[in-house]
């Protein structure tokens, strides 16, 4: 569920953005918000992680760092988020942990960041 909301909120301000992205772009700048390390950077933002429950194992072998983990509760956050308390609660948290961060630099990374891009007067 959280993973649907992501990408829906997503598309909708890459495509919002003035100037407008081509295809490819947008494509490339969604990808990028929703990967397992900016998901899992979300996660951190909030320090979600503390309320993970584990078990001892994968306690003792780190899973509360584990990008994969972190990146899987951020989505049942936002899926949780949004089943209790509607799209618009889901997506002022993703407003207030998202758009403030940098993109995450990768080899396909397009050369924009957050601070440059703009939506209808709003950063991003």
């Amino acid at each position: 569920m959280g993973d649907a909301v992501l990408q829906v909120w997503s598309a909708k301000k890459l495509y919002e953005m003035d100037p407008p992205l081509s295809e490819g772009q947008m494509t490339t700048l969604r990808a990028q918000l929703v990967s397992e390390v900016a998901l899992a950077e979300y996660t951190r933002e909030l320090k979600l992680n503390q309320f993970l429950l584990l078990g001892v194992g994968e306690e003792k072998t780190g899973g509360r760092e584990r990008e994969s983990i972190m990146a899987d509760m951020f989505e049942a956050f936002i899926g949780a988020l949004y089943l209790d308390s509607g799209y618009e609660s889901a997506c002022k948290i993703l407003e207030s942990v998202v758009l403030p961060l940098p993109l995450f630099p990768s080899k396909n990374t397009i050369p924009f960041s957050f601070i440059a891009l703009r939506i209808k007067g709003s950063l991003l």
